[in-house]
């Protein structure tokens, strides 16, 4: 993980062209891992790093703390992180996803509990309080009890969803590895190449 500060403090310090330096954290910081796949702030100030093989991590400006399964993660392949509008913060993984309360105490929800897919690549919420996951087999939305499942056999382009985000006009927007998915008053509107996108 490399982090962009001027003036530069803690860690390995590599100068730049520009005012500032470069800093770099790695395992030897305390860093679960050097594979960051993850960057969250949350509301206390404090910096998540969802990391690959090495669980999560949360940075307080001076020294990592990391969070495994053996604190109660649901897997050390994490992928994404994010903050609830009530504190808690959920990271997904290979493994389902977790929820932290902040206190010590960890949630486990997976394919037992409702999830089409243990593997969970993006979170986030709509304005309602949904908590929306992304997974290898479609989009999930979670209300606090239960799952509503949507994937190719509702129209969504292809199962393999990477992120997703709810704009100002209330639309959901779902990146896949089949194009550019809008969901709106229950139908998906699919953007691929042929509409303009790069790629799909």
């Amino acid at each position: 993980m490399e982090l962009y500060s001027a003036p530069a403090g803690v860690g390995k310090r590599q100068p730049t062209r520009q005012t500032g330096n470069w800093r770099t954290f790695d395992a030897t910081d305390g860093l679960g891992s050097g594979f960051v796949w993850d960057v969250l702030q949350d509301r206390h100030g404090y910096i998540w790093c969802a990391c690959y093989g090495g669980g999560v991590a949360r940075f307080d400006g001076n020294t990592f703390q990391k969070f495994t399964t053996k604190q109660g993660l649901a897997h050390n392949e994490a992928t994404c992180a994010f903050e609830a509008t009530d504190g808690r913060l959920w990271f997904g993984s290979e493994g389902g996803v977790s929820v932290f309360d902040g206190e010590g105490n960890w949630q486990t929800l997976d394919i037992d509990d409702g999830l089409p897919h243990n593997e969970v690549a993006g979170i986030f919420q709509d304005a309602a309080g949904n908590i929306w996951l992304c997974t290898e087999h479609g989009v999930s939305r979670y209300d606090g009890e239960s799952f509503y499942n949507l994937d190719s056999g509702n129209e969504l382009v292809d199962n393999h969803v990477s992120c997703g985000l709810q704009d100002r006009h209330g639309h959901l927007w779902f990146g896949t590895e089949g194009g550019l998915c809008r969901y709106s008053d229950g139908v998906f509107t699919t953007y691929t190449r042929r509409e303009g996108l790069p790629d799909n």
